[in-house]
């Protein structure tokens, strides 16, 4: 039968955009929706929508491939310039970081290396949110339910997350 997961949170989920609220009932919903370049593992920053880690081109440059599989919750496939946009948006991470997009590569310049990049790219001011007609698509396990509201908030399975796909239905 169908899989269903309710977690009852005591605070509506009133902003979707994980750059306009870092409010823990709303970030904890963000990080089914979308997803950031790196994940934080204890070993340190692991590549999860590059085919790789960073590569230093000298010159406070680095440079990174998205995955050739990953798809926004609409079905479009995620590019550079897509992916460069969405991390341009982030206030936060433009303080220290400058991204581009180059061809299929994304472009990083930064006065710090590339691990540093990489850590600065797990966090929650850069997951990858498209805008697209009023709301936010993203590349995350889960996307929110057209019936959804703020008070009661439902997440369904993203069909085109490829890399961790959900154990539950919604």
């Amino acid at each position: 039968g169908k899989k269903i997961l309710r977690v009852g949170l005591l605070n509506a989920v009133t902003r979707l955009d994980p750059l306009d609220s870092f409010d823990h009932a709303c970030v904890v919903v963000q990080r089914q929706l979308y997803e950031a370049p790196f994940e934080l593992r204890s070993r340190g920053p692991v590549p999860a929508l590059f085919e790789d880690d960073l590569e230093d081109l000298g010159n406070g440059r680095l440079r990174g491939r998205l995955r050739d599989d990953i798809r926004l919750s609409d079905g479009t496939p995620l590019d550079a310039g897509m992916a460069a946009a969405a991390l341009g948006r982030s206030r936060t991470l433009a303080q220290r970081i400058v991204v581009g997009a180059e061809g299929e590569d994304l472009i990083f310049e930064a006065e710090t290396g590339a691990r540093d990049v990489s850590v600065e790219l797990s966090k929650i001011w850069s997951v990858i949110a498209i805008p697209s007609g009023g709301r936010l698509l993203g590349t995350g396990p889960f996307m929110v339910a057209d019936d959804a509201t703020p008070e009661r908030m439902r997440l369904v399975r993203n069909p085109h997350h490829a890399r961790h796909p959900a154990l539950v239905d919604e």
